[in-house]
């Protein structure tokens, strides 16, 4: 047995002296054996910064993943003392020090170290190199000819280390040199091998015992060496299992910050893995590798930017973990986003135009929002730097006196924003005034001029900021004249009331007198603030007088005997509503005698729009010709829809006749119902019935009764004559039900009586008496009335068959021509359904439907009802493909005796050109309709999307002398880019209904204004590829919108559209302020003005430069001329984008150099179509696209 123990022994010796030394440990293999040292070629990296003592260099990349103890690494730190260190970190100390491999390596703890100890690179030379190709790469580390201590006088070794991929073997391979080691120091022991691991309680080093033929592994003593190597010595570390890990996921991707074209993404990765990352972002639902996906570059602290985002866009991300090619690349979730829309007046070229105001009114305040603005102009240094970016919007104003007060409210009082008034809005102007809205005293800017516009740039200075309100007000508070009941203004006496217009004034920078309660005036209903009042003188004419009061503003009026005494001896007064009428019966007057009338706000504050009033003071009314019975006008009997007799209450007495006592003094609704008067200043007429059946109607300007009597005493007003009360019913001057819902002129409720079994050639006597007489609460108003005895007879258009044609009128204005009909005597066309008693009274007209017209094959027509429409009761409007009950109801509305008509009528685009269609009016009321007359009229519908745009003329600068009335009824929201289903663009999130006008400007700018709450915003486009069809893309010019804070409806008024190209086509669309309120139910009126651009405007932003030829052929050179006021750049990146915004393959990184200012970009294999084209400049800020088509 010992004899066959020595024979192996031998033959183990015999091994390891004729073929390579081997041995395992911490997972590798070890192999050592003779080999060829190969220096590296003139292809490698040279790294002159290690070329010294004590040097370092971070970051020398691999060139592919390299696995060392389970993590990836694709870069390393190399030391000049003949390590190198991988790790994601950069390596701070070069550490001469070779002790340190055992205890714990360098950096990371991942060390790989072919000849570790104080060495020198003075003299020498340091490479790098990856060669091969993928999978099978192999990253080269070589020190060539490095001293050997840095007290040697020349080079001694040169040395390399290998790292092999997928394998991920490691090899080093020496040469000696003809220097000696030195070994002035024990830093000279040189040591070579491993470490995988920072330092622990466990081996976590492979360290050779030497560099020689055959050294032992982690020898016990721990010492280095001061022999050189062989030449060709090769030492191999060889992974046994060569474990390779799955690339890690990345995790929550998630949206950090975003704008209108940039986003900023992040996700969780330990940041300590040095493996790759990208993230792939596109529109949502892009395909990976496809033209829409673009690549963005990982920033440190794993976030990404992503740019050439568009606005209002949806868009996906994820992100891409990339290990090399030994293990699968990994895929984050796909995160989400949606970037924002910029504000309307994100751009000062877009500047929302604001009223100037009389006081702050919370409804006329114009409402703001920063957030999603960008940055126009770089901060105002006067007035602080915001902690984010510069968020501004745009606002501007036409001074109308020398200074102006700025009131800036913030969601809190303690929102500060910087409110800049500028000269104009490009880079170029001047900031005239800045303040912060916080600051204690108002915001007044100074030496302004007169008429002309300025600009008001808003901004958060903290980024929670947005939402703000704004006014602009005069600062001019010049008292008027009559503010002192010592300097009262005389006015003249009319002879009658309503002869004269009236004298005008205005309450607007009034002071208050302080008089009656509270301060307040006597019949003001405000307890809080001091009325402002104006003052005026009258003369007595007689012992009665009149006072008319006609206010904008809900206004009270004091009559006063003196100005002198300390309480001021008050006559009467009334209170008069916002654009009516007050009348105030003066009697007890001294002939002769001065007296003085305080015209005061009575309850709210009052604006520059709302000041005015017009006051006049008269001699009582006569009395009227049939103030008695014995004066009974004679009625006459007339066709429906005619007028029999217009009378007045002026001036009415009492005739003696008691006043009915029935419930006709209720309203409709029953609501506040009059109670019996104890006398009637009446008015009289008599009728000779004609038929047994009569309607009488009475429309009245104020809340009055007709009453129908007969007698046999020859007169109802003759002592204990008998009177038999045949019937009565009370006419409101405002509808009690629905009027105070109605926005605008309120609608009147007429009485309407029904007279039955008359007898033909008797006398009836019809009186009229007012309800109210005029108090504080209840001004008279005006005392006018119409009354008509009308024939009851079927129209003639009661059947079908006799429909009565109409023309449908080609122009879009509102009943132009209207066609008058009655209900009145109509019998119902259909029988009652299924035995039921319920009977429709219907009458009949027919229309042929127009031409069709912007290439559809229908037409469409809007059915208008005339100014009774709101007294359709209890029936409707159906529009019929024929004249049977089997017939198709193509529209229809329908209104019951509490649910008024509120609408218009109805419109209808499906029609077939050229077809006959009938429309049908009924009622299901026994009793006659509360009107007579009704009427309609029927129109195309023209200009609802921009190719039906109508042509809108420009009237000379300061003039309107061709205005245009138009409609939103019918409209539509409309759409631009065909087939991709993009809605127009609008300055608001809400949806609008808009029709549309094609201008051409003979100017740079014009100005368009309207005055009805109809149109609350407008925007102007112009079409996006010269030249093109008005159905292809358009893009947005300038939007303009009221901006009212509440739901309070608030005209445009009047705004500016500048930076326009003379003789351009441009499309004008005008809208509602959002939804599809009642705010489109009426007509409106644009007037549109040539004018110039403003003098001090500036660029917004970039302008942008010129392309051509455009359109260009594919394959010729595409020529750019940059924006003239750009600084020449040494070179600009172009981006093709699709006519989407989706980045095209090629060319998306090419750089081009411009030459005086101009490029040629190839178009060498770009399809025919539509593109956008991006150029960027070298700070990363885009210039406005274009839009260049390849034929």
């Amino acid at each position: 047995m010992r004899k066959n123990y020595c024979w192996v022994i031998l033959l183990g010796i015999l091994l390891v002296a004729g073929g390579p030394a081997r041995a395992q440990l911490l997972g590798y293999q070890f192999q050592a054996q003779a080999g060829t040292y190969l220096p590296l070629g003139t292809g490698a990296t040279r790294l002159p910064d290690l070329e010294a003592d004590e040097a370092v260099v971070n970051g020398v990349p691999l060139g592919f993943s390299f696995v060392m103890n389970g993590q990836f690494f694709t870069k390393a730190g190399v030391s000049s003392n003949g390590w190198l260190s991988l790790a994601p970190t950069p390596v701070q100390f070069a550490i001469p020090y070779s002790t340190s491999l055992y205890l714990g390596g360098a950096g990371s703890g991942r060390t790989i170290a072919p000849l570790w100890a104080d060495l020198s690179g003075s003299g020498g030379r340091a490479f790098y190199q990856t060669t091969g190709t993928a999978p099978n790469r192999v990253f080269t580390m070589e020190w060539r000819d490095f001293r050997w201590d840095k007290q040697a006088t020349q080079a001694v070794v040169s040395f390399q280390a290998r790292l092999y991929e997928g394998s991920n073997r490691i090899e080093f391979s020496y040469r000696p040199e003809a220097g000696s080691v030195s070994s002035s120091t024990p830093m000279a022991q040189a040591r070579a091998g491993l470490t995988t691991g920072p330092y622990s309680s466990t081996v976590n080093y492979i360290m050779l015992s030497d560099l020689g033929a055959s050294p032992q592994l982690n020898p016990s003593n721990y010492e280095g060496t001061l022999l050189k190597p062989a030449g060709g010595q090769l030492y191999r570390f060889t992974p046994s299992p060569n474990t390779i890990p799955d690339c890690p996921v990345a995790t929550s991707p998630q949206l950090r910050r975003l704008t209108h074209t940039t986003a900023t993404v992040d996700w969780v990765l330990d940041r300590t893995l040095d493996v790759g990352r990208r993230v792939h972002y596109g529109p949502r639902g892009f395909v990976l590798g496809s033209a829409a996906d673009k690549v963005a570059p990982v920033l440190p602290g794993d976030t990404a930017q992503l740019t050439g985002l568009l606005p209002s866009t949806d868009y996906e991300f994820l992100v891409e973990v990339d290990c090399g090619t030994s293990t699968a690349l990994t895929r984050s979730t796909r995160g989400r986003f949606r970037t924002y829309t910029p504000p309307s007046n994100d751009e000062g070229s877009r500047a929302i135009w604001v009223p100037v105001l009389g006081s702050v009114r919370y409804t006329q305040l114009t409402g703001g929002r920063c957030a999603d603005a960008s940055t126009s102009l770089p901060a105002t240094a006067a007035c602080g730097t915001p902690t984010e970016i510069v968020r501004d919007v745009w606002y501007a104003f036409r001074a109308t006196e020398a200074s102006h007060q700025l009131v800036m409210q913030g969601y809190t009082a303690q929102e500060p924003y910087v409110v800049d008034v500028r000269d104009g809005y490009g880079p170029s102007s001047r900031s005239l005034f800045c303040g912060l809205n916080t600051a204690a005293a108002p915001l007044v800017v100074g030496s302004l001029a007169v008429g002309q516009p300025y600009f008001i740039r808003i901004y958060p200075l903290r980024p929670e900021h947005y939402s703000f309100q704004l006014a602009v007000l005069g600062h001019n508070t010049t008292p008027p004249a009559n503010d002192n009941c010592t300097t009262a203004q005389v006015l003249p006496v009319d002879p009658v009331p309503g002869s004269q217009p009236g004298t005008t004034g205005t309450v607007r920078h009034a002071t208050a007198s302080n008089l009656g309660l509270f301060g307040t005036g006597s019949c003001s209903a405000s307890t809080t603030d001091n009325s402002r009042d104006v003052f005026y003188q009258f003369v007595a004419p007689g012992p009665a007088a009149e006072v008319q009061l006609r206010p904008a503003f809900t206004a009270g009026v004091d009559v006063l005997s003196s100005c002198t005494s300390v309480l001021p001896s008050y006559r009467d007064c009334i209170t008069v509503e916002a654009g009516k009428l007050g009348r105030l019966a003066l009697t007890g007057l001294t002939t002769g005698a001065t007296y003085y009338l305080r015209v005061y706000n009575a309850s709210e504050v009052v604006d520059l729009i709302d000041a005015a009033f017009a006051i006049a003071v008269s001699a009582p009314p006569g009395i009227p010709i049939n103030d008695e019975c014995a004066g009974a006008v004679v009625l006459p009997v007339t066709a429906p829809l005619v007028v029999g007799a217009t009378g007045t209450f002026n001036g009415a007495t009492a005739s003696g006749l008691a006043p009915p006592a029935t419930l006709c003094y209720a309203p409709r609704s029953n609501t506040n119902p009059y109670t019996a008067p104890a006398a009637a200043s009446d008015v009289w007429y008599r009728f000779t019935a004609t038929s047994t059946t009569h309607a009488l109607q009475l429309h009245a300007t104020s809340d009055a009764v007709l009453e129908v009597l007969r007698t046999t005493a020859g007169s109802p007003c003759a002592p204990g004559a008998p009177v038999q009360r045949l019937a009565c019913a009370v006419a409101h001057a405002e509808d009690p039900l629905y009027g105070r819902f109605y926005v605008g002129e309120k609608p009147p409720l007429p009485a309407r009586l029904l007279l039955t079994s008359l007898s033909v050639g008797e006398t009836y006597w019809v009186r009229a008496f007012p309800l109210a007489a005029p108090t504080a609460t209840r001004p008279a108003g005006k005392y006018s009335f119409e009354l008509s005895l009308n024939t009851w007879a079927a129209p003639a258009n009661d059947e079908p068959a006799a429909a009565v044609p109409v023309a449908v009128s080609p122009t879009a204005q509102p009943c132009a021509s209207p066609v008058a009909f009655t209900l009145d005597g109509a019998t119902p066309s259909f029988p009652a359904a299924g035995g039921s008693a319920w009977t429709e009274r219907d009458v009949w007209f027919s229309f042929v439907a127009p031409p069709a017209t912007g290439g559809r094959s229908y037409s469409s027509v809007l059915l208008w009802l005339g100014e009774n429409q709101l007294h359709m009761m209890q029936g409707g409007i159906e529009l019929r493909d024929g004249t049977t009950r089997a017939a198709r109801i193509l529209e229809s509305q329908q209104w019951g005796p509490f649910a008024q008509l509120v609408g218009p009528g109805l419109s209808y685009n499906r029609l077939t050109p050229g077809q006959t269609y009938y429309v049908r009016f009924y009622s299901s009321l026994t009793n006659p309709e509360p009107l007579t007359q009704f009427s309609f009229c029927l129109t195309v519908a023209l200009n609802d999307e921009p190719c039906d745009a109508l042509p809108l003329p420009l009237s000379a600068s300061g003039q309107c002398t061709q205005p245009v009335v138009g409609t939103l009824f019918g409209a539509t929201p409309s759409r631009i880019n065909p087939g991709l289903g993009l809605a127009v663009p609008n300055c608001s999130a809400e949806t609008v209904y808009d029709v549309w006008y094609r201008v051409v400007p003979t100017s740079s700018a014009f100005f368009l204004r309207t005055d009805d709450v109809t149109v609350g915003q407008a925007r102007l486009y112009k079409l996006a590829t010269p030249g093109g069809a008005c159905a292809e893309a358009l893009e947005l010019v300038s939007c303009q919108a009221s901006q009212a804070v509440t739901v309070e409806p608030r005209a445009l008024g009047t705004v500016l559209f500048d930076n326009l190209t003379p003789g351009q086509p441009y499309y004008l669309a005008v809208a509602n302020q959002g939804g599809a309120g009642d705010n489109r139910k009426v007509s409106f009126t644009l007037c549109a003005q040539s004018a110039v651009s403003l003098p001090t405007r500036g660029a917004a932003g970039r302008a942008a430069g010129s392309a051509w030829p455009n359109p260009v052929a594919a394959g010729e050179a595409l020529h750019l001329r940059l924006p003239a006021d750009l600084p020449r750049p040494a070179a600009v990146r172009a981006q093709w984008l699709t006519a989407q915004g989706q980045e095209l393959p090629g060319a998306a990184a090419a750089q081009y150099a411009p030459v005086a200012g101009e490029l040629a970009l190839p178009t060498t294999g770009r399809a025919p179509g539509l593109y956008l084209l991006r150029l960027w400049l070298p700070d990363g800020q885009p210039l406005p696209v274009y839009r260049v088509v390849v034929q």
